[in-house]
């Protein structure tokens, strides 16, 4: 009997992040999805799930024989959210209190821009007795200097039972950061990007801090953040919010599902309005269509994440984010990988304050290997490289400075290479090399390890750049004692690899790039340690150079050492 034809099974998530997982009867993956689903399918039974951030939902549906198509209706999908989003509990609770208060300015500090912190309970923590939420609402707001010019408690909007505030700022457009101080952890930041015209809208719940986890404090790692034109505000039943909201957990997540129909769509609108509008109303037309660009910025960041990434959609993007935001170091991130070098960022470039998202400093770092001035020396980019914490799509770090402390204007304003760089590195990289080495040679990987973490000489990152060292000499011998061990079997296949292939040069590039690989001299270089240890290169130079500096020393001590003990050892 001849089978019977496909069947067409359409639907959408209701947002343009969600993923949609199709399962056959037995539950076996079949097909899968972003924000919507147009798949041909054999008749029978399937499972369609929906997803979108904490949000899961599963449909049933049945494909019968000659039903030609079937659509299923996009689900209510119920996203938990720092946020209070309607048709989430939250929502219920405090979307009107953070509508209300966004929509006035409770403080003028500044022109241009606005910044909106909203800080609520979290639904697992409403039962706390009064006394542990005494930091709920403990969050600084501190300017690119690292002055505090206002704090949370101080905004007049507060929930009816405390469990809530908002605070509303009129600020100068550019980078800010957020304080929250962590019972026995310290301080923790991260930085704040505001647009001219634009305000940022940070949404945070709560988190138990200290040993006994019995304070309550504001999760910022996990905060929502969106963007809207001054004057609009919150708005919890805006789909847009909703839509934000499900990139910015995906990224956080990094399951690299991207809203790559969604992002083609924006970007067909935005080329109708350059195509048909006067290039004077380019600006306020991209505006209005583009009412929450924090979407944008999310998406452009998951194309990253893609198996195969779009780099024609994604200039695009970054093109139209430009013109919506101006010089946003989220964005401007993006053209620092080699794919977009074309698209032009300038040789003074730099980063002194970090970037919001940790994906945004990942590029960062990475090009410091080439161009050390984009992380300069004395910036507080530079001081909080070693000091990250936690995981998620913002960057977070422990504060590098002592209380009260503040940024000099001109910190890490310039960077001024040093003379003969490679001629200085690599000596100091070797010298430490070196001590691993005997250390290695004199005793076993893990007390070695121990020794490090115990030297109190040694900061954070000169024990990163160690124990780089000693797990790449560990892997280099066992990796050459397994092709010893092997070296029957490897000399008959390079052998006859040889005989064919000698003609072409192949087998020398081969011999090189193996020993190349093998060898320290791969892990000296800068840009694989960049790579490796997220430490900028400006930072890595300097580390280096202490590094070799103190293990010289100590070399020379057991050296005069064993000089002092050889006459006794001959007596």
């Amino acid at each position: 009997m001849a089978e019977s034809a496909p069947v067409r099974l359409k639907t959408s998530a209701g947002m343009p992040s969600a993923e949609i997982l199709v399962l056959d009867s037995n539950f076996q993956f079949v097909h899968r999805a972003v924000g919507s689903l147009d798949v041909a399918l054999a008749p029978g039974v399937y499972t369609v799930q929906y997803r979108a951030g904490s949000a899961a939902e599963d449909v049933a549906v049945a494909l019968r024989p000659g039903a030609g198509e079937v659509e299923l209706a996009a689900p209510k999908l119920q996203m938990q959210s720092p946020a209070p989003l309607a048709g989430n509990r939250a929502g219920a609770l405090y979307g009107e209190l953070a509508q209300t208060a966004s929509a006035e300015v409770h403080a003028r500090l500044g022109r241009g821009a606005e910044l909106f912190v909203f800080v609520r309970l979290a639904t697992a923590d409403n039962t706390q007795a009064a006394g542990t939420l005494n930091r709920l609402h403990d969050v600084a707001i501190l300017d690119a200097h690292a002055r505090r010019i206002a704090h949370l408690s101080d905004g007049p909007k507060r929930a009816l039972d405390d469990h809530a505030a908002g605070y509303n700022l009129e600020l100068d457009p550019g980078i800010y950061l957020l304080r929250v101080e962590a019972p026995e952890r310290g301080s923790f930041e991260q930085s704040i990007v505001l647009c001219e015209g634009w305000q940022t809208q940070v949404f945070a719940s709560s988190r138990r801090y200290g040993a006994e986890a019995n304070v309550i404090g504001a999760n910022l790692p996990e905060a929502a953040i969106f963007m809207a034109r001054r004057g609009r505000g919150f708005a919890p039943m805006d789909a847009n919010v909703a839509w934000t909201e499900s990139a910015r957990q995906a990224l956080a997540q990094g399951t690299g599902l991207a809203p790559e129909q969604h992002l083609r769509n924006a970007m067909a609108q935005a080329r109708e309005i350059r195509a048909r509008a006067a290039a004077e109303q380019w600006d306020e037309l991209f505006k209005v269509k583009f009412a929450n660009p924090m979407l944008g910025i999310y998406g452009a960041h998951l194309l990253l994440q893609a198996r195969e990434r779009n780099w024609v959609l994604l200039r695009e993007v970054i093109e139209t984010l430009e013109r919506l935001l101006g010089a946003h170091p989220d964005v401007t991130a993006l053209k620092l990988l080699p794919e977009l070098a074309d698209m032009g960022v300038g040789e003074s470039e730099s980063y002194a304050v970090p970037p919001m998202l940790r994906s945004s400093w990942s590029i960062i770092i990475a090009a410091t290997a080439g161009r050390p001035q984009l992380v300069p020396p004395g910036s507080y980019s530079e001081r909080v490289a070693d000091r990250t914490w936690d995981t998620g799509a913002w960057l977070v770090w422990r504060s590098a400075l002592a209380e009260g402390e503040t940024l000099e204007p001109s910190a890490g304003a310039r960077y001024e290479p040093p003379a003969a760089k490679a001629a200085e590195f690599e000596p100091a990289a070797a010298i430490v090399q070196r001590y691993v080495a005997q250390r290695l040679a004199a005793g076993e990987f893990g007390a070695m390890v121990k020794e490090i973490m115990a030297d109190t000489r040694f900061s954070d990152s000169e024990r990163a750049v160690l124990l780089y060292f000693a797990g790449t000499a560990g892997h280099a011998e066992r990796l050459l004692a397994a092709i010893r061990a092997n070296s029957g079997w490897i000399n008959r296949g390079l052998a006859f690899i040889h005989e064919k292939l000698a003609s072409t040069g192949l087998v020398q590039r081969a011999r090189e790039v193996i020993e190349s690989e093998l060898g320290w001299r791969a892990q000296l270089r800068a840009e694989r340690l960049v790579q490796s240890l997220g430490m900028p290169a400006a930072s890595l130079e300097r580390t280096m150079a202490a590094l070799a500096h103190k293990v010289s020393a100590t070399e020379a001590k057991a050296l005069a050492a064993r000089a002092v003990a050889a006459p006794e050892e001959r007596r």
